[in-house]
């Protein structure tokens, strides 16, 4: 099985692996996609990561 990611996508995936929070990558896309308003980017923020949850290729880890 393969997958594949948008730039958004993408750009999300280096900011888990880099790791920083939801709300810190929310406003990272912010500033270098710029989206607005800031609860759209969070939605698309936890879509893609309750995705990457469900097919388990991310894991929530609590520090």
């Amino acid at each position: 099985m393969s997958y594949s990611l948008n730039e958004t996508g993408l750009r999300i995936w280096q900011l888990l692996n880099d790791g920083l929070t939801l709300n810190e990558i929310s406003e990272r896309l912010q500033d270098e996609f710029d989206v607005a308003p800031e609860k759209a980017a969070e939605e698309r923020v936890v879509n893609l990561i309750n995705e990457l949850i469900t097919e388990k290729l991310v894991e929530v880890v609590d520090e």
